[in-house]
């Protein structure tokens, strides 16, 4: 099988410049190899919804992104879901489907759904001009002093990536979350919280930015308080 699916993979990559026959020829070992046949309309409710071919038999064709390794569904993730006759499916039939307990269904959708609104934050403080910035490896954090190559890095104070901190003073001036935070934005801290806050509540807006419920609104304030002292 493994050589089949090596010869299909490199006749694909040529298919542009071969011959009517020898396309054909190509479609025809995919097919064989896939367990797919051409449309029956009595079948129709087992046609594979990328090929456009019924499946008569559980589909071998692992390779494709909506393949799963369920028999009941002939191996088609989207075939199982239009025969459920609905645009989604629920987390009950996700949870069967791909053999996950409804609660770690939940819990991707959850972090799924974090990750776009992550991304939309992002994307509105680069609509909103907010400046940015990017941390260079090598300076601290908190002070921007450059840290030499051959100077031993502590553990404690790195960040990885080459990233780390010149004393624990700054590590505790501006903690790891900070820097997480604004590496990820690209944008002060205060800016992202500003910004944030208008588009989240604010219990969103910790778990969004890995905060446990009011460690950030404390933080917050300190953060504010320190930096009024500096501009005084």
């Amino acid at each position: 099988m493994a050589d089949t699916l090596k010869i299909i993979s490199e006749a694909l990559e040529k298919f542009e410049n071969l011959g009517l026959l020898e396309r054909h020829q190509t479609l025809q070992d995919l097919k064989k190899f896939a367990n797919i046949e051409p449309l029956v309309a009595e079948e129709a409710d087992s046609v594979c919804p990328v090929h456009k071919e019924t499946l008569r038999l559980p589909c071998g064709l692992a390779t494709c992104k909506f393949w799963v390794d369920q028999p009941w569904t002939k191996n088609c993730a989207l075939n199982f879901m239009l025969a459920q006759k609905k645009e989604k499916l629920t987390v009950e039939q996700v949870s069967l489907l791909y053999r996950k307990s409804p609660r770690r269904v939940e819990s991707i959708y959850k972090r799924s759904f974090k990750i776009v609104q992550r991304h939309y934050l992002r994307d509105t403080l680069r609509t909103r001009g907010v400046p940015q910035f990017k941390y260079i490896p090598g300076f601290c954090p908190a002070c921007e002093t450059k840290i030499f190559e051959d100077e031993p890095i502590d553990p404690a104070l790195s960040l990885g990536h080459g990233h780390s901190y010149c004393s624990p003073e700054c590590k505790k001036q501006h903690p790891p979350q900070y820097f997480e935070v604004e590496k990820f934005f690209e944008s002060e801290f205060l800016q992202v919280v500003r910004v944030g806050s208008e588009l989240f509540n604010f219990f969103a807006l910790e778990d969004l930015l890995g905060f446990q419920p009011n460690v950030l609104r404390n933080r917050l304030e300190k953060l504010r308080e320190e930096t009024q002292k500096k501009e005084a």
